[in-house]
């Protein structure tokens, strides 16, 4: 790549933007950078509401909740993916988080 390293060529990119783009690539990272954190809030919500559900119904304690709600989300993703919608959802929202680890609440 006649010596040039990658950020530098990105650096050459920006500068070639005129105003009115380098202020829509602003918007546009801040946007990303909220949507992956909502995106983020609500699984975690989901996956907090599943075992709070289980603990209230179904006489689970805490250290066993986990187990049921491992199983229920890894369902949903099965699922998801099963009919080639995880993909297309990953793709809108970026879900680097959708790749968490499962662990049960202490």
């Amino acid at each position: 790549m006649n010596g040039r390293s990658d950020a530098r060529m990105l650096n050459d990119k920006k500068k070639k933007l005129t105003p009115i783009q380098q202020e829509h690539q602003q918007v546009q990272t801040q946007l990303e950078i909220k949507m992956s954190v909502m995106t983020g809030g609500i699984i975690y919500t989901i996956g907090q509401v599943i075992p709070n559900f289980h603990i209230l119904y179904h006489d689970f304690t805490d250290l066993t909740a986990g187990n049921p709600m491992a199983g229920i989300l890894i369902f949903i993703a099965m699922f998801l993916t099963g009919f080639g919608c995880m993909t297309e959802l990953a793709a809108l929202f970026r879900l680097q988080v959708s790749a968490m680890p499962l662990y049960p609440q202490p």
